[in-house]
């Protein structure tokens, strides 16, 4: 880590080495959940990170984020699996391009869904997002995803 200050911090270089040193490497498609304040401080933020994996990922690769979505209408579901239509009008429905990332899933869900230029998938229960060049498969509908599973670029990051 350089230290900035008395302070140690991660740079891009720096962690696009550790990620090599890892096994990530150009082409792979990976899946991330990372806990920033386990990474520690970072030059330029958890961008760094993004970039980082990007950097070591290449053109080919691939990077993708469980975001999910706050599904604030779950505790108010009736017995019918319906939300009551006096709560309607206060639960935003699911938005692909507006819908923040579940807390749950750490802030490091919302910087990949919000990268300029990111895609993110349409399905409100699983939704994953990607920086530029996630495209293909953030865009799959449930049904396509569902066909590809087997040989799908989501499994091949399970394997990761």
């Amino acid at each position: 880590m350089l230290i900035v200050g008395d302070s140690p911090y991660w740079t891009l270089r720096l962690l696009s080495k550790h990620l090599q040193a890892l096994g990530l490497q150009s082409g792979d498609a990976v899946m991330v959940h990372a806990a920033l304040r386990s990474a520690g401080p970072m030059l330029g933020g958890p961008d760094t990170l993004i970039e980082a994996l990007l950097d070591v990922l290449g053109p080919e690769g691939t990077l993708l984020c469980y975001v999910n979505w706050e599904q604030q209408y779950e505790d108010a579901i009736d017995e019918t699996g319906h939300v009551p239509e006096a709560l309607k009008a206060d639960i935003p429905p699911f938005d692909p391009a507006a819908s923040r990332a579940s807390r749950d899933h750490g802030a490091f869900a919302e910087f990949v869904r919000t990268t300029p230029g990111a895609h993110r998938s349409r399905n409100p229960g699983a939704s994953v997002a990607g920086p530029p060049g996630s495209l293909p498969i953030t865009h799959l509908t449930t049904d396509m995803a569902r066909a590809l599973l087997s040989t799908s670029l989501l499994q091949q990051t399970a394997k990761c």
